[in-house]
């Protein structure tokens, strides 16, 4: 997997064919890979001894950030996330558009000239059937359908994908979190949420209670509902049941939020700085606050118990 946040790139050979997909991708729910699924469709009816590579376009930092001036917009799958999702589907490159002020002013004809001809010398195009782009989102389906023809690649445009009766999205996706619904956001996303980040230093009240928890850094993660949850920890190419806690800790009077997490192993070493990701298994319980440490540490155990049940561990 290349990640790439530069203007051009050399990496591409001559000689093979360059399917590209664009999009926002947050989530990477299954609108997203139905995107990567007909891209590989498209590449399959070129000829097979030439190369493939599989491009995953998107814009960084969010345009709502450059042209509105407003914080960066919370991310279901922040951009290496991503990109770690687009490489275990297939992707080769994922490419982050530097987006500006000058970017957004370039027209729909320019920005593919530049772009999807000059710099990644796409072969293919897919998006999906509601993507725009150029300046003031002039650019439609249409359009890049037309500058296709006038420029020599391949346009595919690819209808929605329904659930229920409803067109899958990111905003049903962040509905279902807010709701504690696994179920549908599984059914959405066609995996469990992860939550990535790095471990930081807490103020360790989980290991003076008997229960020490990894504490992850939340950054600008989209926070779902508030409770104990069944997790799965990846970490150093392994993974680990565990139980967590997304929360205020208001037991402790806490006021951010934090993601807290027991893991069912031991650790002689220390976890500060280690990248994780913890997925959203099932939903336990809601946060609640307790008259005392000692009824916390007692619900704790109880929370643990509940978890391993649900991870089907032996006790």
């Amino acid at each position: 997997m290349i990640f790439h946040r530069t203007a051009s790139l050399q990496s591409l050979a001559l000689d093979s064919v360059v399917g590209v997909t664009l999009g926002n991708f947050d989530g990477m729910h299954l609108g997203h890979q139905a995107l990567l699924e007909r891209l590989g469709d498209e590449l399959s009816e070129f000829e097979p001894e030439r190369g493939q590579i599989r491009v995953m376009a998107s814009f960084y930092p969010h345009p709502r950030k450059v042209l509105a001036g407003v914080k960066e917009p919370e991310q279901l799958t922040p951009m290496r996330e991503k990109a770690l999702l687009a490489e275990s589907l297939g992707v080769d490159i994922y490419y982050a558009m530097h987006f500006t002020k000058d970017f957004a002013k370039l027209s729909a004809e320019d920005f593919v000239e530049q772009y999807l001809v000059q710099r990644l010398r796409a072969d293919v195009v897919v998006v999906g059937h509601d993507w725009s782009f150029g300046a003031g989102r002039s650019g439609t389906t249409e359009t890049l359908t037309e500058l296709a023809h006038k420029f020599g690649f391949r346009a595919s445009v690819v209808n929605p994908v329904m659930q229920d009766g409803e067109r899958i999205s990111s905003s049903r996706v962040r509905d279902a979190l807010r709701a504690g619904n696994l179920d549908q956001v599984r059914a959405l996303l066609g995996r469990n949420h992860c939550i990535s980040g790095k471990v930081v230093h807490g103020d360790k009240r989980g290991g003076k209670i008997g229960f020490p928890t990894a504490n992850q850094s939340l950054r600008a993660a989209f926070i779902p509902r508030h409770g104990v949850y069944a997790t799965r920890v990846a970490m150093d190419g392994k993974d680990y049941p565990a139980v967590s806690n997304l929360g205020t800790r208001p037991t402790v009077d806490g006021t951010s939020v934090h993601l807290e997490t027991h893991i069912f192993a031991d650790f002689t070493d220390k976890l500060y700085g280690k990248p994780i990701r913890t997925e959203l298994c099932g939903f336990l319980r809601d946060e609640k606050r307790f008259s005392s440490v000692d009824e916390l540490r007692e619900q704790i155990a109880r929370d643990c118990r509940s978890a391993k049940e649900f991870h089907a561990i032996l006790q």
